[in-house]
């Protein structure tokens, strides 16, 4: 179906312009990948909540325990060498870039938080891109990403064996789209 006549012939019916636009945007529904059994320490654990404490424990707490504390009034100098008096220029991204990155994403491609799917940007980037041009530009030129870019859904992913073995899983970071596409353009002007 064409969703430009169906947006057209549909003008004057709300009802039907929410349900294309429900169309659209509604993700459909995958399998899960998250098991509803786990052995863990000899234990079998079938409660979701007790089973995703063992898939995502506390890890920065733990690995901020294991960071040896220096006592000195500098510590930033301990780990960087003298700083170099130059300066770094980024050129510019254009909207044109923008749709062109765009073009390159796979339809297929999950999304993560605070996206839109890939389809519908595809069809919009003709209108998302001079928007999305000033963000970046402004992301390159002050050097700060908000933190809803900096957000992931984590997934588990069973790679192999017995669904109720944990080292038989791989966790998954899935960005939000707009994340990549800063991530590719960054890499491109670099």
């Amino acid at each position: 179906m064409c969703y430009n006549e169906y947006f057209t012939t549909n003008t004057n019916n709300i009802k039907n312009i929410w349900k294309g636009i429900k169309e659209l945007v509604t993700l459909k529904k995958g399998k899960t990948n998250f098991p509803t059994t786990i052995v863990h320490n000899n234990t079998i654990l079938n409660n979701s909540v007790s089973i995703a404490d063992v898939f995502f424990p506390n890890i920065g707490s733990n690995f901020a325990n294991k960071i040896p504390v220096q006592n000195c009034s500098n510590p930033r100098m301990t780990f960087l060498e003298d700083s170099i008096q130059s300066n770094i220029y980024l050129f510019l991204v254009t909207s044109a870039k923008i749709e062109r990155e765009i073009d390159h994403i796979k339809s297929t491609k999950a999304i993560g938080p605070f996206s839109i799917p890939v389809p519908l940007l595809k069809m919009l980037k003709a209108h998302l891109a001079k928007p999305l041009d000033i963000i970046f530009n402004y992301f390159f030129s002050s050097g700060k990403v908000p933190d809803k870019f900096k957000i992931a859904k984590v997934i588990s992913l069973h790679k192999k064996g017995l669904t109720t073995i944990l080292n038989n899983y791989c966790p998954i970071s899935i960005l939000p789209i707009f994340n990549r596409i800063l991530e590719k353009l960054e890499n491109s002007i670099l």
